[in-house]
């Protein structure tokens, strides 16, 4: 009988790390993983709800409130007009880069901790990390 991994917690430090560093922005992580999936390009409610794994009213009301920031534009689908599309504006834009650079600047200098080996191991841990999620994303939604 195989016993499941025991992963470290320090994964609930890590995101809320991430949510401070987004508060400052006065976004939370919903409304961030928004921005990211239009960084991508123009998205239907219901593509960003199955992206997102969410149902569409939280989309709405997510995408509601970056309209009113005017971090993200609502507009008629160009190929059927009875549909509307978010698209991420000049502003959203911005300030989903102003959040990557805070998430850079916080873990640049928690991993001032460690030395360049760790380093490179704690970046390509996250990285095979995001890599896994995208995986079972795909295998869970195809």
């Amino acid at each position: 009988m195989s016993h499941p991994t025991h992963y470290d917690p320090s994964i609930a430090g890590l995101a809320r790390i991430v949510e401070v560093s987004l508060e400052q922005l006065d976004l939370t992580i919903q409304k961030y993983r928004v921005l990211i999936h239009l960084s991508r390009g123009p998205a239907s409610p219901s593509e960003l709800a199955d992206r997102l794994s969410v149902r569409p009213p939280t989309v709405t009301r997510l995408v509601d409130g970056l309209v009113e920031r005017k971090l993200v534009e609502r507009r008629a689908d160009e190929r059927d007009g009875r549909r509307s599309v978010h698209l991420l504006t000049r502003k959203g834009v911005a300030v989903l880069a102003k959040a990557e650079a805070a998430f850079d600047a916080v873990l640049d200098d928690i991993a001032g901790e460690l030395d360049a080996d760790e380093r490179t191991q704690a970046a390509e841990g996250l990285r095979l990390w995001g890599e896994a999620m995208r995986r079972r994303w795909h295998r869970t939604h195809d």
